[in-house]
């Protein structure tokens, strides 16, 4: 290139003033670091002393000419060749390193690259700065930028080494140290070399900034959010942080400062200053966080602490206190009268108590002999008999007891009389032409051929065979509705029809009611001739006497064993589904193993779609097995890779993990859209989803794209739906038109789609788990089984090819369990604990649940046996008590069969019964359609106009005036009006009626009709609002919750604020849509029954509240009552405290006369309770009786008196 004369002289001056300048600049570099080396000592002072000196004497600018010069004088003219490449990435590598270290981001190196010639051969300049470990600047020029700041570079780390501060390979040769770094990079006023000061003028060291950096991380927002608070409490916005910012001049370089001036808890302004706004802030930050916290303004979460300790302390005090309770002046006396009454007839009530513990006491003694001396026989008979010798038939089939006119049918669980053998030939025959019509003539209904069919003759074969056999089979292959025929018929086609008597149990009612019903069809009858069904509320039962199968649910099972233990003319059990492990089925294996020791006449049949075959032949004794495959089309499974590859033409998506058990919706919903534009609209789409908030949230979703019903239908399946809405998933729709059906795990096995093609799984459902150490259920989304998958994709090939997409990689599926968890490993054992007692009250809980086929822990089981005993359903030796007895046949919680006893004892059986039936059923009374947004608050606003303080009243009064409805339309009108499920109402009703019957089997109901009278004395108080909830207490005395106002949130107190607590759980959370859940609570108390751990909210959530008055939780809650005071009743000014099973929510205050009249009722009705459990019921009736029972009369009047008062 060529240049003017002029520009030739420019270029040659510069280069030759340049090459002096560097010159001059080595010798003098040279000179000075053999003297400073002298005085150095290789110690880091020294080496702060060397940079600072260097830093004097280099000036801002050190032109250096072209490459090649500067290399050449590097390396001759001071002997050493340093860094003749790549001195700019050892720079940068070295000081990225420091800066990570101390957690300075400033101190990475800054090259500032400028043009400083003409044009068209332009020379550039590099200034390179570095902060540390001083504030250091270089200077050089090159030919072009990459030039320019390597030789700049290369000046920096000669000077480094040359200071004994980094090798010429980048490697530190000093102790890296902050202060000094903090005091010259953030520019603060410097007292010394280990502290700076704040505005205040008050010394802070290094360390303590960066302790206080390390103990506030979020150190901007802790401040500003700390007098945000401020200013909240203050109600002046003058107290919000706001930053100052300013340049500042130091020399040559312009800095930041930034400045907060802090109106709280005194006027004081903090300042810092840096080479940014950042870093300015910071310091200023710190500096103001640093003097809260040693002033003790700032709590150690971030909080302003605003109140003096007394405050504090006042506040803490008012929000504990006891509740007040005061007795009625006029009823203060005659309950005295009451009490000294009550004086006189406890100790014959101990007496009779006593006798009656000696009796138990000696029946439990006789029954250990009884045991040992059985067990002595079956040694003997082991060794005189062997399993061979076993009869394979039995004259006395039915199972008759000869000594009796009349035995237990075990089949319909009445009492019949026994049979001629006329008849019984009569029904024989019966039997053999229904056979031989259907199967060898091949007359009757035409029955679809099924997979099972093939294989008919060698599974009877092996049941002839073996006693328990396994048989698993495919979806659709028949085994359900086939096999109870297939045994039935081959007994009836020799002659042996009255000799096979069957029951099939289903673990779901509706299966039960459909198989029967099928079968019957099959089979030419109607239901109720040999085919028959009994579900919980419903039955139809064979009306013949022999020949016959019982479609039934597990539950009623049970419930023939207690009345039929052995039984004996039952020819066949068939177990279905077993796969499901519900508690129930497990409770039942346990029983047949011993029932195939007592009747050795009876055959088990174990059936599911999936199960653990080999686990369950274990569990039999290695008992046979045999497979049947199912009847379904073929089903196309795609995995989450291929199911992200078919959707990316609506979007990419980032998150493609899945890790956590949780439903991916948006993914959900471009998968729908695929297949929506992609296959044909006859085959619907099943989604399975976890609950009822995913299904709401993702039917908004849906409605977005598709909002016209004329396209596509969208419907939710959940039990709080409308019977029309639910139902609508069965119909087809129009064509063109998709159908979207949205479902939990209920459409796995119990609902079918019958025009279902498409299945989407993201492999999740909710679960309801036991947490024994948090003493709660917990529900929360957990990855389903392999077997659920299977079952799901099935759902897709039952009428024709289909596909099911699964929204988790195979490699997740491979580590999916191969099986559902067992439901008694993680669910309460309380109702557990109580079927094995009314099974065999001598059992222990801990023996028998030991022999399940999964047993739940020793931890879990004590932790039930403890819940009953607190109830006062056990005794200390885990036997029953006479509560125990009276509730160990009912078929709900223990708990709420307490609440339904004592509504007998106070004589308030109406309405508790309907709550308590309200509460036994998974069941919602309440009903919204799914399109409503705020469905919720809409319950709650129904819930309000039955009752404003209590869900569990709101539903009394519901199904009250439901009962009262006369005819379809008023009551089809009534549940519209009141925003009510018709249809689970009538399945309340139903249970309500269960629980009568159990009352009056358990002789603590005359006649089921008492019930429902308002006039009988068993409802005398059913008006009584406080009674029926003492009575609900009296069951849920742990589930109270204390109500506190006022509490400190964030550092400031809310003395309007409402804490909800529970002695078990701490504080808790109301659902939305109870009574109680917009915080109007005026008592201090309430209760609830069902709760759960939530891991959303990560806290305890309770469902149904009601607000109980003071009186009603000191006279009925809880076990123990202790008084905290000495009872001096000749002043009656002193206050006394009292304390409920020693809970600190449970605390009370009133005088001492209070204390002591409020203690001896509860002990009264605590034993006169007592007495009337103990001898309901009993024939035999004496004076005692009688007069315990005017004096129960007596002493519930006056309960009801004392908890009508307002004032409690």
């Amino acid at each position: 290139m060529l240049f003017t004369r002029n520009e030739e002289n420019d270029v040659i001056c510069l280069a030759f003033v340049a090459f002096v300048t560097n010159i001059v600049f080595a010798m003098f570099r040279l000179c000075f670091t053999d003297v400073l080396r002298t005085l150095n000592n290789q110690n880091v002072a020294s080496q702060r002393f060397t940079l600072s000196s260097l830093k004097y004497y280099q000036i801002s600018f050190c032109h250096t000419a072209p490459a090649e010069t500067v290399v050449h004088h590097g390396a001759q003219g001071t002997g050493r060749n340093l860094h003749p490449v790549q001195a700019r990435a050892i720079i940068n590598q070295t000081f990225v390193s420091v800066s990570h270290k101390l957690k300075l981001p400033s101190l990475k190196p800054v090259y500032t690259t400028v043009p400083i010639h003409g044009k068209g051969n332009s020379m550039w300049k590099t200034v390179l700065t570095l902060r540390w470990p001083e504030k250091l600047s270089f200077e050089a020029i090159g030919r072009n930028k990459k030039e320019a700041e390597e030789l700049v570079a290369q000046q920096a780390l000669t000077v480094l080494h040359d200071s004994k501060i980094i090798s010429p390979s980048g490697k530190l040769l000093c102790e890296l140290s902050t202060h000094r770094t903090l005091q010259s990079t953030d520019k603060l006023t410097i007292i010394n070399d280990d502290a700076t000061a704040d505005a205040s003028g008050s010394c802070i060291k290094q360390e303590e900034m960066a302790a206080i950096e390390a103990k506030f991380p979020n150190f901007k927002s802790t401040l500003l959010n700390c007098f945000m608070k401020v200013s909240n409490h203050m109600k002046n916005a003058n107290f919000i942080a706001r930053p100052a910012f300013k340049r500042v001049k130091n020399g040559s370089i312009s800095d930041w400062q930034a400045s907060y001036s802090l109106k709280w808890p005194e006027p004081k302004e903090f300042s810092g200053i840096g080479t940014n706004r950042a870093e300015a802030e910071k310091l200023a930050i710190l500096s103001a966080l640093h003097w809260l916290t040693e002033n003790n303004f700032l709590h150690q979460n971030g909080y302003p602490i605003l109140y003096s300790n007394e405050e504090l302390s006042k506040m803490k005090s008012a929000v504990t206190s006891p509740a007040i309770v005061k007795l009625p002046p006029a009823l203060v006396n005659e309950l005295d009268e009451i009490l000294n009454d009550f004086k006189k007839i406890k100790p014959l009530m101990d007496e009779d108590r006593m006798f009656f513990e000696r009796e138990t006491a000696a029946a439990n003694s006789l029954i250990s002999e009884d045991e040992k001396m059985m067990e002595e026989i079956d040694e003997e008979r082991d060794v005189e008999e062997s399993v061979d010798n076993i009869p394979t038939s039995s004259s006395n089939e039915y199972g008759y007891n000869k000594d009796d006119e009349s035995s237990v049918d075990p089949i319909t669980g009445r009492k019949v009389l026994p049979l001629s053998s006329a008849e019984i030939e009569k029904r024989s025959n019966e039997l053999f032409l229904s056979a031989q019509t259907r199967i060898i003539e091949k007359g009757g209904p035409v029955i679809p051929f099924l997979p099972i069919a093939e294989k008919r003759e060698a599974i009877l074969d092996l049941i002839e065979q073996n006693r328990v056999v396994v048989l698993s089979g495919g979806t659709g292959c028949g085994k359900s509705t086939q096999m109870p025929q297939y045994l039935l018929d081959s007994y009836a086609l020799k002659h042996r029809g009255t000799e096979c008597n069957i029951i099939v149990t289903q673990p779901r009612r509706l299966a039960a009611l459909s198989l029967a019903q099928t079968v019957a069809n099959y089979r030419g009858e109607k239901i109720g001739e040999s085919v028959g069904y009994q579900v919980r509320l419903n039955s139809v039962l064979p009306r013949h006497p022999l020949g016959r199968i019982l479609f039934c649910s597990t539950g009623i099972l049970l419930r023939r064993l207690q009345a039929c233990p052995d039984m004996s003319g039952v020819s066949h059990l068939i177990i279905d589904e077993v796969h499901e492990r519900d508690c129930l089925t497990d409770f039942t294996l346990v029983i047949l193993k011993d029932l195939l020791q007592s009747n050795p006449l009876l055959k088990v049949i174990l059936m599911s779609a999936s199960l653990n075959a080999d686990l369950l032949s274990r569990y039999f004794d290695s008992a046979p097995l045999i497979h049947v495959e199912g009847r379904t089309f073929p089903v196309q499974r795609i995995f989450l890779p291929e199911v992200q590859s078919l959707t990316r033409v609506f979007g990419e998506r980032n998150n493609t993990t899945n890790i956590k058990p949780m439903v991916d919706q948006a993914l959900v919903v471009k998968l729908v859209r695929y297949i929506d534009i992609n296959k044909p609209s006859q085959g619907s789409i099943l989604i399975f989803l976890p609950g009822w908030a995913e299904i709401k949230s993702l039917h908004s979703k849906l409605k977005e794209f598709y909002p016209s019903d004329e396209t596509h239908w969208i419907l939710p399946v959940h039990s709080r739906l409308s019977q029309v809405e639910q139902e609508r998933i069965f119909d087809r729709p129009p064509e063109g038109v998709r159908k979207i059906v949205l479902a939990t795990n209920i459409a796995e096995t119990s609902l079918t789609i019958n025009d279902c093609v498409y299945v989407i799984d993201p492999g999740v459902h909710k679960e309801l788990r036991y947490n024994s150490q948090r003493g709660s259920a917990v529900m929360e989304n957990q990855w389903i089984a392999k077997a659920n998958a299977q079952q799901r994709a099935g759902r897709a090939g039952r009428v024709q090819p289909g596909e099911a997409f699964h929204l988790y990689s195979e490699e997740k599926h491979e580590e999916m369990e191969r099986f559902p968890q067992a439901e008694i490993l993680r669910i309460p054992l309380e109702k557990v604990v109580m079927d094995i007692k009314a099974y065999n009250e001598n059992l222990k809980s801990i023996d028998f649940l030991s022999r399940t086929l999964e047993p739940p822990s020793h931890r879990a089981i004590r932790v039930a046996i403890r819940e009953l005993e607190s109830i006062g359903a056990l005794d200390e030796h885990e036997r029953l008590t006479p509560l125990g007895r009276r509730i160990a046949q009912f078929s709900t919680h223990p708990r709420l069969a307490k609440s339904l006893v004592f509504a007998t004892l106070f004589r308030c059986l109406d309405p508790v019964a309907s709550i308590v039936a309200g509460l036994s059923s998974a069941r919602e009374g309440w009903s919204v359609e799914s399109t409503v947004d705020n469905q919720r608050q809409i319950i709650r606003q129904a819930k309000y106009r039955f009752h404003p303080t209590s869900d569990h009243l709101a539903l009394a009064s519901l199904m009250r005036q439901f009962r009262n409805q006369r005819g379809r339309y008023e009551v089809d009108e009534f549940c519209e009006n009141f925003q009510a499920n018709v249809k689970s109402l009538y399945f309340l009703k139903g249970v309500r009626s269960l629980l009568v019957d159990h009352l009056k089997d358990a002789n603590l109901l005359g006649d089921r009709s008492h019930a429902d009278s308002i006039r009988h004395p068993v409802n005398q108080h059913a008006d009584n609002e406080e009674m029926i909830k003492a009575a609900l207490v009296m069951g849920f005395g742990d589930r109270i919750l204390r109500v506190r106002r006022g509490k400190i949130v964030k550092g400031i107190i809310k003395s309007n604020e409402l804490v909800i607590l529970s002695e078990k759980h701490g504080p808790v959370h109301i659902v939305p849509d109870s009574v109680n859940a917009d915080g109007k609570i005026k008592s201090d108390f309430m209760i609830y029954f069902n709760g759960i751990f939530s891991t959303e909210r990560k806290a305890f959530v309770v469902r149904d509240t009601t607000q109980i008055s003071n009186m009603t939780a000191v006279l009925t809650a809880g076990r123990s009552f202790t008084a905290g005071s000495q009872l001096d009743e000749v002043s009656d000014s002193s206050s006394a405290s009292i304390t409920i099973d020693e809970s600190e929510n449970l605390q009370f205050a009133c005088s001492p006369r209070e204390t002591r009249l409020l203690m001896e009722l509860r002990e009264s009705l605590s034993d006169t309770c007592d007495f009337l459990l103990r001898t309901a019921g009993l024939r035999q009736t004496n004076e005692l009786t009688s007069v315990v029972g005017k004096f129960h009369g007596r002493q519930v009047d006056m309960l009801a008196r004392l908890l009508s008062t307002k004032n409690n």
